[in-house]
């Protein structure tokens, strides 16, 4: 296995189709949890389209980085999600005006991460549960914790069993 930088080719950016796809995939999630879950009318949700793109290239980046350094190990639906939602929470790309403080992020993050963990959890015939008091907890470790992207991806890994 390579072992110098210069050893591996560049990361080489998805193409703009493909990128646009994700985009339209992602916009489409957002809209609709803000939408059923928020009852946010979603016309008012300004999307950062700049920033979405910057959060779907670090995603790619990461799925390159697992494929090498786990020696060929696929990233996985649940660490795909908790990559998201970090960058969610780091880069900020929602604003909606009568939200405060940026706060319809760190809502969007967490509905996002609990949303798609249900699904994973179904699809795999897992269980995913959260008592009222973790609901709690986790909504606010993503308001207000310094959350890193390992510790999110851990606690998607112990919600689906």
């Amino acid at each position: 296995m390579p072992n110098k930088p210069f050893d591996f080719p560049e990361f080489e950016p998805l193409d703009a189709v493909e990128m646009e796809r994700i985009y339209n995939g992602f916009c489409y999630v957002i809209k609709s949890i803000a939408e059923k879950r928020l009852d946010i009318d979603s016309n008012k949700l300004f999307i950062s389209k700049p920033v979405i793109y910057d959060i779907i290239e670090r995603v790619e980046k990461r799925r390159v980085y697992f494929h090498i350094f786990h020696k060929g190990m696929e990233m996985g639906e649940l660490n795909e999600c908790s990559l998201y939602c970090f960058w969610l929470l780091k880069l900020c790309p929602f604003y909606y005006e009568n939200a405060k403080n940026g706060e319809i992020n760190h809502v969007l993050a967490f509905y996002i991460f609990i949303s798609i963990l249900s699904s994973i959890a179904e699809l795999r015939e897992k269980t995913f549960t959260l008592t009222e008091e973790k609901y709690r907890n986790l909504y606010y470790a993503f308001r207000y914790r310094d959350l890193s992207k390992e510790a999110i991806m851990a606690l998607a890994e112990s919600l689906v069993y």
